[in-house]
């Protein structure tokens, strides 16, 4: 004869019988001109302060929107409103329509786990409590697929080439016998968030007197690797104003190697135009500059590395390396207690 034991799992059942509405409705987003992921949530945060400022309804960060019941302004609505842009500074306008897309009944989820009647799970409502319970952590922390992160804090885990670790959680609502809520901690690496000079001498294995001088070929691939696709703020010192957030294409010449033409049509050195215009003599006039900013522009935008910080919080798809791995898994690799007190 065996003996009954418990097993803990991370799937929390979800009660759903004190829901006092349990008609959801969905409604269609539509921006336009389109508007960058990255400004998705702030730009429906602020048509729900000017349409609806006492209803909270859960927004994907994409093209859908719940609610519990309608939303008072009928079956669609349109409207403009003018953002901040913090990567240019400057001001965009955008035109939202919301529209009335279908409604999903909480109360299939019930009669669903109840009986198991239903020929296909009510995907809708699974779907909708999934977004819901979501919405709130997606507005002050770092989305990444399921998984939500945040700065660490306290021991930061440095994993090597110009990563750290973040920690986070996995969440998803799962449909089985009932309904339930699977919590699981989850770790990514992010790019540090720092001056590209202090990269450049971790990710090119340099010295401090390295980088007086030209980087080597196989150092320039290994920056180029790490740099290509990355954001970067750009910013003159003392000067917030001047901060610029841009996307990082491919490395150039140095800024004394590196030339572009003026309005006047005579040609100049990057790092004479930062000495003669903006008053900046270059620490590391050796260095590469970054191409960055749009591709189509007649005149490519070059910057010295060392007035440029790696944008903080930023989520990449790229896997990481073999020492950044054996990294990740040292400080990961804890008990089942320690990970059920990190999903509490």
């Amino acid at each position: 004869m065996g003996k009954s034991i418990i097993v803990e799992t991370n799937h929390f059942a979800l009660d759903l019988s004190r829901v006092r509405n349990n008609i959801i409705i969905h409604y269609d987003v539509t921006l336009e001109p389109s508007v960058p992921q990255r400004m998705l949530r702030a730009a429906m945060e602020e048509f729900r302060l000017k349409h609806y400022p006492k209803r909270f309804p859960a927004f994907d960060g994409k093209t859908n929107l719940y609610s519990s019941g309608e939303l008072p302004f009928g079956r669609e609505m349109c409207d403009h409103i003018a953002l901040c842009d913090n990567e240019s500074g400057k001001e965009r306008k955008f035109k939202i329509t919301i529209k009335y897309a279908s409604q999903a009944d909480l109360q299939s989820l019930v009669q669903y786990t109840a009986s198991g009647a239903s020929l296909l799970p009510p995907q809708k409502a699974i779907q909708a409590v999934d977004i819901i319970l979501r919405n709130v952590s997606a507005f002050r922390l770092v989305q990444a697929g399921r998984s939500l992160f945040s700065p660490p804090k306290g021991r930061v885990v440095e994993l090597g080439d110009g990563f750290k670790m973040w920690h986070g959680f996995f969440q998803s609502v799962i449909l089985g016998w009932k309904l339930f809520v699977n919590i699981d901690v989850a770790h990514k690496g992010f790019p540090s968030a720092r001056n590209v000079v202090d990269l450049i001498l971790e990710v090119c294995k340099l010295r401090c007197e390295d980088l007086q001088k030209e980087l080597s070929i196989q150092q320039k691939e290994d920056f180029l690797n790490y740099i290509h696709g990355l954001k970067i703020d750009y910013m003159l010192p003392d000067v917030p104003t001047s901060k610029r957030t841009y996307k990082v294409n491919n490395i150039t010449k140095s800024p004394v190697e590196q030339f572009f033409e003026l309005d006047d049509h005579t040609w100049i050195s990057v790092a004479e135009y930062f000495a003669h215009e903006k008053k900046i003599i270059l620490s590391y006039p050796h260095l590469p500059c970054l191409h960055v900013g749009s591709m189509n522009r007649f005149k490519p935008i070059c910057v010295p590395a060392e007035l440029c910080t790696v944008t903080r919080s930023q989520v990449t798809i790229r896997k990481l390396n073999e020492t950044q791995i054996s990294n990740m898994i040292k400080n990961t690799a804890t008990s089942t207690d320690i990970r059920k007190r990190c999903s509490q």
